[in-house]
This record gives C-alpha cells, sequence and structure tokens, in this order.
C-alpha cells in the first residue's frame, strides 16, 4: 500500500483502512459500485416473468411484488425481512420474491413459514447473472435491509446490487447502514430504514404498496442517480483520472 501510486477503494471505510495501514490517504480514492444502466433499466422481461412466478387470481386481479436479492446472510438481514414478511397485515397487498440463497435460507423458510406467510413468498433460489435484471423488473418494490457486521466492525461494503435495484427505477426501501445510507436520499430516491429494525421495515412497504405516485417518484429519481453518478463507465473515469 505504501509502495503505491494509486489505491481505488469502494467504500469510505476501506479508504480509512488502507490510511491506517500505511498509505498515503492523498494517494486513495474512493470509487464506489455501480451498475450497467443498460442491462439494468424498465421493460426487460420482468411482466413475463412475474405472470409465471404469480398468476393473477381467478378474477384476474393482481398484487405488487417486493423483490430481495442477494445472500442469505446475517448482514444481509435476511432474517429481519423474514419477520416483517410475516408480520405485514393481510390487507396490503404484497407478494414477495426472494433471489439468492445462502446459510440463512432454511431459517428464512421456517420463519416464513411458522408464520403462516409461505403463500404470499416465492423462493428463486440462485439464477444467472443474465437473468437478474428480468427478475428486478418483475418487482414493484425492492429491499435491502442489510444489519451490521455481527462483529460489530464499521460495514465497508458498497452492494452492487443496490445500484442495480436504482438502475431498474424501482421503489427501494434500504437499511441507513455506511454507504447504503450516502447513495439513497431518503425520500427521494428511495426510504431509508435503521438496521435491523422490522417495524420500520413493514411500515416502508406498506407506505410504497399504498402509495403508486410515490413509488414512481422514488423510482424515477433512483434511475437518474446511477446515470448520473453510478454507471460502470463513470466508474472506471474516476479510477484511471491520474489528475494531480
Amino acid at each position: 500500500l505504501r509502495a503505491a501510486d494509486r489505491i481505488v477503494v469502494v467504500s469510505q471505510v476501506l479508504a480509512e483502512a488502507c490510511a491506517g495501514a500505511g498509505a498515503d490517504p492523498g494517494r486513495i480514492v474512493v470509487n464506489p459500485n455501480g451498475a450497467d444502466a443498460e442491462r439494468f433499466r424498465p421493460g426487460v422481461g420482468g411482466a413475463e416473468l412475474r405472470a409465471r412466478l404469480f398468476p393473477p387470481s381467478a378474477d384476474g386481479s393482481t398484487e405488487l411484488v417486493a423483490g430481495f436479492l442477494g445472500t442469505f446472510g446475517p448482514w444481509h438481514g435476511v432474517d429481519a425481512l423474514a419477520e416483517a414478511i410475516v408480520r405485514l397485515p393481510r390487507d396490503v397487498p404484497v407478494r414477495f420474491l426472494l433471489v439468492g440463497d445462502g446459510d440463512r435460507r432454511p431459517a428464512v423458510e421456517r420463519r416464513i413459514a411458522e408464520g403462516g406467510a409461505s403463500d404470499r413468498v416465492v423462493f428463486a433460489g440462485r439464477i444467472p447473472h443474465g437473468e437478474v435484471p428480468a427478475y428486478l423488473d418483475a418487482c414493484d418494490i425492492l429491499l435491502s435491509p442489510h444489519v451490521p457486521m455481527p462483529d460489530g466492525s464499521a460495514f465497508f461494503g458498497s452492494p452492487t446490487k443496490l445500484f442495480e435495484y436504482m438502475a431498474m427505477e424501482k421503489a427501494i426501501a434500504a437499511s441507513r447502514l455506511g454507504q447504503i445510507g450516502d447513495v439513497i436520499e431518503d425520500g427521494v430516491s428511495g426510504l431509508l430504514l435503521t438496521p435491523g429494525s422490522v417495524d420500520e421495515l413493514v411500515a416502508a412497504i406498506g407506505k410504497l404498496a399504498a402509495d403508486p405516485d410515490l413509488r414512481a417518484r422514488l423510482g424515477r429519481a433512483a434511475r437518474v442517480t446511477v446515470l448520473d453518478k453510478y454507471t460502470w463507465r463513470a466508474s472506471a473515469k474516476r479510477a484511471t483520472d491520474f489528475t494531480d
């Protein structure tokens, strides 16, 4: 690190760690992750996928879909998500699409089943990254309920899925944690929640479900933010801009 002319890290926490290890702070560039806004955009197959995963009822009515994509690990907040799904009132017309796998998935499935909410949830499991845009496009709301690191250390991540969510022009409810709370502007490009708060997560889902105009406004602002700052082209420019 001390010998490097330039050090590119994805978060401020990592920048501070590098400086603490002896790197010259002036040579460190904080460069968050991003998304391919051409691949991750509205209208990329979500309608067809949604019709297959969530067929309309006999009377033709449909429900909203809230989606989660990620590793079923403790820091992704899947236990809080499972509890929120169980607690969400039945008169809130939302079903859930959970994409991914991991150590906590059996516990999540068990809690949802015990809570009598299995009929509201589709577990898609692992899918190829090329199919991710269609799965996100099938949703009305996207969830990023991260929680603090289990060992108490600072959250150092720059979740790629957050930028992909934003590029999809969807309403997002996300934890106010580390960089997530910097990228999402509360009430403008998403709703920010206290990490681990099941009550706030339930309330955010209910609020978004009840207000299509709010969903549309937050989604538009989220995509504009990605186009302005967080495309991979912008990321590459920040990483290679060696101006003094």
